[in-house]
């Protein structure tokens, strides 16, 4: 009888065992973290920032109420003045009257500010 020509063999067929070569190391998705990190910081940089906008924005916007609360306050006294901080987004804080002179403060969001006017003529 003819000898075959393949033995059957226990073990893995020599060509599915993996090389021993090592692997290349694959630098893909390194650039994630990173993009990750830099959003992060540059969202938490920009609380601050708003805050501080916002902050100028009422201090210049309480300037305006104060300036229109006093020029009515002079004329209206304090519901003229009332009025004219609340035409501009503002409360009337105080109201005084000295002699000719009116010295108003009003507040808008964060910010107080205060204004004057005097009454000229008549």
């Amino acid at each position: 009888m003819p000898r075959p020509k393949f033995l059957p063999t226990t073990g893995p067929c020599p060509a599915a065992v993996e090389p021993t070569v090592p692997r290349r190391r694959n630098d893909r998705g390194q650039a994630t973290p990173l993009v990750i990190g830099v959003v992060a910081i540059a969202a938490a940089s920009l609380i601050p920032i708003a805050r501080l906008g916002r902050s100028a924005s009422d201090a210049a916007r309480a300037r305006a109420a104060a300036d229109a609360a006093a020029l009515a306050g002079v004329v209206d006294g304090p519901t003229g003045a009332r009025r004219g901080a609340a035409a501009n987004d503002g409360t009337l804080v105080s109201f005084v009257r000295i002699g000719t002179d009116v010295v108003v403060t009003v507040s808008v969001g964060v910010a107080t500010a205060k204004a004057r006017a005097t009454l000229n003529g008549g």
